[in-house]
């Protein structure tokens, strides 16, 4: 026996709906009949074709013009980039409640993390923003980087534990704990290392050891009996207090990173280690960094959004799209769930 994998052609179906009316000999009103759920006459293309156009668009970082070739030549279907764009922003309208939903969950969550990249829209300089847990996504694209953004999205939630970089309206936001990315020192740490002199450059080698060393603490401390993981985390903390506190470093031009960074790790201590308290805590904000990737590449693909509306639609998607990946669910089935009824539902044919 043998076996060929193999995909059928696969066309578009057009299906039609005729609209009924009649009148009343007795009382002369009209009355038409309703449009089946997916035929409304204000759709052009069915959600399917919408799930798959954002699908390729903000998933794989396919541009409109592209789209046009991919939807003609793979699926025969006849779509102008007009016509996708209008169907991006349908689709987005309709994933709005479960996007608002999603923002909302993750303004319940205990530990939120937080994290902004660039981005173009109109031609101008905009921020692209996520808020995310373990478990959801939430993105928004605005003019602006500082704390209003923030503060316009948590409302009155006031958070157990917030994640992020270093940059001051993170520092800001009225958390009962901070938890510095410990991935952001390493990387400026690395750079002390090839910037500074011996001094400086032998410190920042011992403490960039030792911050790998509560990270990999916080990856394996499941597997410790609590006497283990105590002793282990005392030890590094010692050894980063000793660094940090007790380490003179001098005041000469070769040290200059090693002494910045030390100076940081002065003021801000308590929020080095935050996760070795609680495990719920993660000792980077790496999760804020992967779900923005996506987003880096599509402007650096696409070019940016002609207009905010646009930017709009793109966080729409990619919240739903980093959820639904976070939760193990099939990206294309996603955005198929937010993008209504299928009209093929209508005529009995299988979808």
């Amino acid at each position: 026996r043998s076996q060929v994998i193999e995909l059928p052609p696969v066309r578009p179906v057009v299906v039609e709906a005729w609209q009924y009316a009649a009148r009343c000999d007795g009382c002369g009103h009209r009355t038409k009949g309703t449009y089946p759920d997916g035929l409304e006459p204000t759709r052009t293309f069915g959600p399917q074709i919408e799930a798959l156009l954002g699908y390729f668009h903000e998933r794989h970082h396919v541009g409109y013009e592209r789209l046009v070739e991919v939807c003609r030549d793979v699926f025969g279907l006849a779509i102008s980039e007009g016509g996708i764009d209008r169907a991006l922003r349908r689709l987005a309208e309709r994933a709005r409640p479960t996007y608002e939903a999603i923002g909302a969950e993750v303004r319940a969550g205990p530990v939120i993390g937080s994290d902004e990249t660039g981005a173009r829209v109109a031609g101008k300089t905009a921020w692209q923003w996520v808020f995310q847990t373990p478990a959801a996504s939430y993105h928004v694209i605005v003019p602006r980087r500082n704390a209003e953004v923030i503060a316009a999205f948590l409302g009155e939630t006031r958070p157990e534990g917030w994640v992020s970089d270093l940059w001051s309206p993170q520092l800001q936001v009225d958390a009962e704990t901070h938890q510095i990315c410990l991935s952001h020192q390493i990387r400026n740490l690395t750079y002390a290392v090839d910037a500074d002199g011996y001094a400086g450059r032998v410190w920042a080698v011992e403490l960039r050891h030792l911050l790998g060393r509560a990270i990999h603490l916080h990856g394996i401390r499941d597997t410790l009996t609590a006497a283990s993981f105590t002793r282990r985390r005392r030890r590094i903390e010692n050894a980063i207090d000793r660094l940090v506190f007790r380490t003179f470093l001098p005041d000469q031009p070769d040290t200059a990173n090693a002494r910045r960074l030390q100076a940081r790790y002065q003021e801000h201590r308590a929020s080095l280690f935050v996760f070795f308290d609680r495990p719920d805590v993660p000792p980077t904000n790496n999760a804020s960094e992967q779900d923005l990737r996506p987003s880096v590449i599509h402007r650096k693909v696409t070019g940016g959004f002609r207009s905010q509306l646009g930017a709009d639609v793109s966080a729409i998607v990619t919240s739903l799209l980093s959820t639904a990946r976070k939760r193990g669910e099939n990206l294309c089935d996603a955005l198929r769930s937010v993008a209504g009824s299928s009209p093929l539902h209508a005529a009995g044919l299988p979808t």
